[in-house]
């Protein structure tokens, strides 16, 4: 009872705070591992005999109507029952294709109910935004191109720019706003800034872009020293 997490920060205010009591301090030590699960669900592994992927699973699940949602060892969105761990569907990626994937489990997923109908799953895989079917598994094929949107478009440019980003998408009524991974170092001081977007959660359509940079005109850019703001990335 009460122990859905509907939120990465367990509510929109990132309280990370669920009211549940079963376990305290007189009754934490009779805790007893229940199930385990891989990293990988095993029909990846049977799929890809040779796939490999990195020891830091760092994912957050969400639990909707009883069951958990969290992205897997290479970033694959996974549904599983919290009582017995079973896997309920392992997210489908028709564009991942034979060979075998790459990639990195991030740090969990958004969900999306809207007027309860269309419910689904927001993920990031770089470099695709991905809209994933609650009950199936399957990617909503009228979200984007095929249900992705592929982030490494910008309006700003007509080439396909690098995109990393290991945070779940913020979901804030009806768009789902995602960020960008982004080099803190002196090397990369002059790479592109690190746009925040927002796309349609229906339909995948951008809504809007926003440059934390300061331009000419807006409050703040005075503060950039020699007018860095208008070659420095962040």
């Amino acid at each position: 009872t009460d122990g859905e997490w509907h939120v990465h920060g367990g509510d929109s205010g990132y309280t990370r705070y669920a009211p549940l009591d079963q376990i305290n301090s007189e009754t934490a030590r009779a805790l007893e591992v229940v199930w385990r699960r891989p990293a990988v669900d095993t029909s990846l592994h049977t799929r890809w005999s040779d796939l490999r992927y990195s020891n830091n699973l760092r994912s957050t699940p969400l639990m909707v109507d009883g069951v958990l949602y969290a992205s897997n060892g290479i970033g694959v969105v996974e549904a599983f029952d919290p009582a017995s761990g079973e896997t309920v569907w392992v997210q489908d990626l028709p564009f991942l294709g034979d060979d075998t994937p790459r990639g990195a489990a991030n740090r969990g997923v958004a969900y999306w109910e809207g007027d309860g109908e269309n419910r689904r799953i927001l993920s990031v895989r770089p470099p695709y935004l991905l809209a994933t079917d609650l009950d199936t598994g399957q990617l909503i094929t009228d979200f984007g191109d095929g249900g992705k949107v592929d982030l490494r478009v910008f309006e700003d440019t007509t080439e396909l720019v690098a995109f990393n980003y290991t945070s779940p998408p913020l979901v804030v009524r009806d768009v789902v706003v995602v960020g960008q991974a982004m080099e803190d170092h002196p090397r990369t001081k002059e790479n592109r800034p690190g746009y925040v977007r927002a796309y349609d959660v229906r339909t995948g359509a951008l809504r809007w872009t926003w440059n934390p940079i300061p331009q000419a005109g807006e409050s703040g850019v005075e503060t950039w020293l020699d007018n860095s703001w208008q070659y420095s990335g962040m």
